[in-house]
């Protein structure tokens, strides 16, 4: 998937007032700040859903363990969208 296409699909999973935190983190400070700040909202909105995840999963019908397993596909997905934006991140911080 284009890096574009990833991060605009990442980006649907914001609230507003996150992308607002993180609006005004990146023009009151600095953009590593701004990165540390999307690292976390990321950490964050992951483990909110595995937390919702495990939750839900004891008391599912057959066809709601189906909607599971594509909903388990996404979140792989974008686990692997987290894990390239931390690399970017990392990246960024390693060459300042």
């Amino acid at each position: 998937m284009p890096p574009e296409k990833r991060n605009n699909r990442i980006a649907v999973y914001f609230t507003k007032s996150e992308l607002s935190l993180l609006e005004s983190e990146k023009n009151r400070l600095n953009e590593d700040s701004a990165s540390k700040v999307i690292v976390k909202i990321c950490k964050d909105y992951f483990n909110n859903l595995q937390s919702d995840h495990e939750e839900k999963i004891e008391s599912m019908t057959d066809d709601e363990r189906k909607m599971l397993q594509k909903h388990e596909e996404d979140l792989k997905e974008i686990k692997k969208d987290l894990a390239v934006i931390t690399k970017i991140l990392q990246n960024l911080e390693i060459k300042k």
